[in-house]
């Protein structure tokens, strides 16, 4: 059963949780929800279940379609947690009482510990331009699929068609995709929730500072530094070659913060935020598309 529907585990949960009950589980939140439900979503058959949920977003079904099965484990537990927020948010309870702010703010705690949002999302490694150009001879076929970015049509002088690939970097494999996709997913659950928790000050805050914790880490520096190294490196006569040839053309362009999928699959969710403008500043999604997206590293 899905988190949404099961409400068995979740009013277990709140009953064993909530501080009204005890404050004895309260500091081991993160763990005892992280451990009870991965072994919940071992023995359930639940990555089908979170798969084929009908979700009300078809950007929540695309989304959740790129998760690995471990990204899937991780999403699980998520979902759990902000089902118990959102409960303990739609209850008739003063805004103030210190108790309900100390369980919702431990289940936000809880998710902000199950995975290291600043690193998630950024990949390892840094290939040079020929170690990259040999990985685009080989495996073509599968580096093309998970980063592909479009495809033009270009006329040499004789007015014949020369196809050109453009390929995303850094090159993401199905771990990486997956990483977005939790992170991503998440921001929009937290979105939803802020809207739940505007009538508290206190948890709206918690709320807005993870979302912008997992947005910054969604930018890779690191890898946009190197981009623009090659770019630097890049000859004139590499170029010059690369626009003489006759036959199909790859070039690599950055990747954005976010995929136009991705964008559409997250923006109406940040628009509810009360920082929205500063979410969407920093995804870069409410002004022109920065001129860096458009350079581009020529491979012969």
């Amino acid at each position: 059963m899905h988190p949404y529907e099961c409400k068995v585990i979740k009013e277990g949960f709140q009953h064993a949780l909530h501080p009204q009950n005890g404050f004895s589980l309260c500091p081991l939140f993160p763990k005892l929800i992280v451990y009870f439900l991965g072994a919940l979503f071992e023995t359930l058959p639940s990555e089908d279940v979170i798969r084929r949920y009908d979700y009300a977003s078809t950007g929540s079904k695309y989304l959740v379609h790129r998760l690995t099965r471990a990204g899937l484990k991780q999403y699980f537990s998520i979902l759990y947690a902000v089902e118990l927020i959102k409960d303990q948010l739609r209850k008739d309870y003063d805004v103030a009482d210190e108790m309900d702010c100390y369980y919702i703010s431990s289940l936000i705690k809880t998710i902000r510990e199950l995975v290291d949002w600043s690193k998630l999302c950024h990949v390892q490694g840094t290939p040079g331009y020929q170690q990259l150009r040999k990985l685009l001879t080989q495996n073509t076929s599968d580096i093309e699929c998970l980063n592909y970015a479009s495809y033009t049509n270009d006329n040499d002088a004789q007015g014949n068609s020369i196809p050109i690939i453009k390929i995303y970097y850094p090159l993401l494999g199905e771990e990486s995709i997956s990483n977005r996709s939790l992170a991503l997913l998440t921001i929009t659950h937290l979105c939803t929730l802020s809207v739940e928790a505007r009538r508290n000050e206190l948890i709206s805050a918690l709320l807005s500072m993870l979302v912008m914790q997992i947005t910054e880490g969604l930018i890779d520096a690191r890898q946009q530094q190197h981009f623009n190294t090659m770019l630097s490196n890049q000859t004139k006569d590499r170029a010059n070659r690369w626009r003489k040839l006759k036959r199909q053309k790859k070039v690599m362009i950055y990747r954005p913060i976010l995929s136009n999928e991705e964008e559409l699959a997250v923006i109406d969710f940040v628009r509810q935020l009360p920082n929205a403008d500063q979410v969407l500043q920093a995804l870069e999604l409410n002004g022109p598309k920065p001129l860096d997206n458009t350079k581009q590293l020529y491979f012969l």
